[in-house]
Order: structure tokens, then sequence, then C-alpha cells
């Protein structure tokens, strides 16, 4: 998607897990399928909350955005999309600077995860946001386990 949009030099890929401070943890995978989802890191629950069916795991290194932009150099993005099957609110948390200076968000949240649901709201009204956008994803028609799940764009106030 990169080269097709010929975005090369405005895209960075920071192959490192993006949570809420430094560490190391398990990426834990539900399933090895190429191009697979649902997967988590350092924690034992899915996107819904539950306890994860774990396949295989290995160990990585997570930091949090602004750390991952204060490392790397990385310029502030205006716009953001955070898909991280249930650990959202994780990532928000971890990225209150970049968030700081941030127009948009795009974040998927799944109502029946209150934890990740209220944390994640919470956040980012607390940083100037409000909710533009609440809509199901295509993928909600085949998935009908995710019909709680939705995409939100939240917009600087």
């Amino acid at each position: 998607n990169i080269s097709s949009n010929n975005l090369s030099s405005k895209v960075s890929i920071v192959p490192l897990a993006i949570t809420d401070h430094a560490k190391v943890g398990a990426l834990k995978f539900s399933n090895i399928h190429w191009g697979g989802a649902l997967s988590t890191f350092d924690e034992d629950f899915g996107w819904d909350g539950k306890p994860i069916d774990k396949v295989f795991e290995y160990q990585i290194a997570g930091i949090s955005m602004d750390q991952a932009k204060e490392i790397f150099s990385l310029p502030n993005p205006k716009y953001l999309k955070i898909d991280v099957d249930g650990l959202e609110h994780f990532v928000l948390s971890g990225g209150k600077k970049i968030l700081s200076k941030t127009d948009e968000v795009l974040v998927e949240i799944n109502d029946e995860f209150s934890e990740q649901k209220i944390k994640s709201e919470s956040l980012l009204t607390s940083l100037g946001f409000k909710r533009e956008l609440k809509t199901h994803s295509d993928l909600v028609e085949n998935a009908p386990g995710f019909s709680s799940t939705f995409n939100q764009i939240w917009k600087r106030c």
C-alpha cells in the first residue's frame, strides 16, 4: 500500500509493539495464518476483553507512541489510525503528547469491552477530541461476533 500510493517518503514503519510504556513482553497470536489478526501484546485478553486463545507467542520489545516519536525523531502525525484488537486504550494512554497535536484519530472500540471503551473515550475527550462518527466496519456482516465493535472517528474540537 505504501509503494502503490507513492507514500514512501511520508510513512514510517516502526517494527515494535506500541503500548503504554517501554517493556519486553509476549506477542501472543490467536492464529498463525498470513495476515491474521486478533493477537495481543503482553496481555492475556483479546479484542473482546476475554482470555485469548493463544496458539503461538514470542518475546518482542514494546514502547509507547510518545517514546517512538522521541527516539526515532518522527514527525507528529495529523491523523492516526489505531486498530490493535483490544489494546487501543494502552496505545492511546502512551501517546498523550502525540495526541495533543493530532487533528483526527480513527480508533476501533468494542462497546462490550467496557475497560477499553471507558478508558479510550475518556482519554480522547480529556485531550480535546469529540467523536464525529461511529460505524461498523464492512467485516461485521461476515463476522457476527463483532457486532459491538465500531470504527470511530474523533476530531479535535
